[in-house]
């Protein structure tokens, strides 16, 4: 993969970051790999600087706020 394809992929990857982390329970360098970021530490960098904290605060975040909304509707 070039290098244009990579920072390409990287911008339209906010959503898909966000998808990977609520939705499965794949590794933060399982994700990262997939997305074509070059290292994990990049890629937590990059979480922190779009998302507000790291992959794992994030996800952690998302399952609590899933619980409280879903815990309110039962």
């Amino acid at each position: 993969m070039n290098f244009k394809c990579k920072v390409l992929c990287r911008l339209l990857s906010r959503p898909a970051i966000s998808n990977y982390l609520r939705t499965t329970d794949m590794s933060v360098k399982e994700i990262s790999n997939l997305l074509g970021f070059p290292n994990t530490s990049f890629f937590g960098k990059y979480v922190r600087d779009r998302l507000g904290c790291s992959p794992l605060e994030y996800r952690r975040q998302q399952k609590e706020r899933s619980v409280i909304f879903f815990g309110n509707i039962l």
